[in-house]
């Protein structure tokens, strides 16, 4: 009949709009999951690479303040152990050297003393009178000389020195000097004979804790031996002058550049900051 052939036609058509209304559903869901999924790995590969960042920045601040304590224990050790060696030297005079010094003339004292500074690895070794005239020194020259006159030391240096280097709480406050033969360290300390008294003084060369010092607290030899997944880095800005302290991305160098000029805003200097900066045209 025609009404049934109708019917079956019409039942046809709705069975197949339904399959494909339920087909398009599917494919729109199919894509909304798609982007969802995506969406969400991105965002937890973001998470992981903040918290990777962060953790790796916290590290390097553990080591730089771990590398400053032990950079403060190291000067204690230097300042103590060079100030240790003016005690030794007391003993050593108090056991009967000063007595056979005191008789000898200039050149024995001097080649005692060469012998002294070549044992012990210091730079200077002297007795001073109070008005800063040499004693004994293992520069024979020198003896009868005036240090400040010399050049070895500033007047105020000098003053300081006749004041001793050890306090009386014990600790060491050494007298940095800077002269036409380097960067020195000097200790004092007091010494009576017969009745007079004279001060001992050391010199150290200043370089030999700075370098040492330096490998502990330099910001670019910790940044630059940090671990940052997905190829990054940690960089540094000195924020007295906004310039890098440090900065090497590949073969990207900015230390010493402006970091502002360079692209990084006054935000991103904030504690805490956590976004996307333009870096010399690079995003990050």
């Amino acid at each position: 009949m025609q009404v049934d052939e109708d019917i079956r036609k019409k039942a046809n058509k709705y069975f197949f709009v339904k399959v494909l209304f339920n087909a398009a559903l599917m494919i729109i869901g199919a894509v909304i999951i798609s982007i969802f999924l995506t969406q969400m790995q991105h965002q937890t590969a973001l998470l992981k690479q903040r918290k990777n960042n962060e953790q790796s920045l916290s590290d390097a601040i553990s080591v730089l303040e771990n590398n400053s304590s032990d950079a403060k224990d190291l000067s204690i050790l230097f300042h103590d152990g060079n100030q240790d060696m003016l005690d030794d030297l007391k003993e050593l005079f108090n056991s009967g050297l000063f007595d056979h010094l005191a008789f000898a003339d200039n050149k024995t004292r001097s080649e005692a003393f060469a012998d002294i500074v070549e044992r012990s690895g210091v730079d200077y070794l002297f007795v001073m009178y109070n008005d800063g005239t040499v004693a004994v020194s293992p520069i024979e020259s020198l003896t009868g000389q005036n240090l400040v006159s010399e050049g070895y030391l500033s007047s105020n240096n000098l003053t300081m020195l006749l004041e001793g280097t050890k306090k009386v709480s014990g600790s060491v406050v050494p007298v940095l000097e800077t002269n036409s033969y380097g960067s020195f360290y000097f200790y004092s300390l007091p010494y009576n004979y017969n009745g007079r008294t004279f001060t001992l003084v050391l010199g150290a060369n200043s370089e030999d804790l700075d370098i040492q010092i330096n490998s502990l607290t330099d910001v670019s030899i910790v940044l630059s031996r940090a671990v940052v997944g997905n190829n990054g880095f940690l960089f540094a800005v000195n924020r007295n002058d906004n310039t890098f302290l440090f900065y090497e991305n590949g073969r990207e160098i900015l230390t010493g550049k402006n970091a502002l000029e360079a692209g990084l805003s006054e935000t991103a200097l904030k504690d805490g900051y956590s976004g996307v900066q333009v870096i010399n045209g690079t995003r990050y």
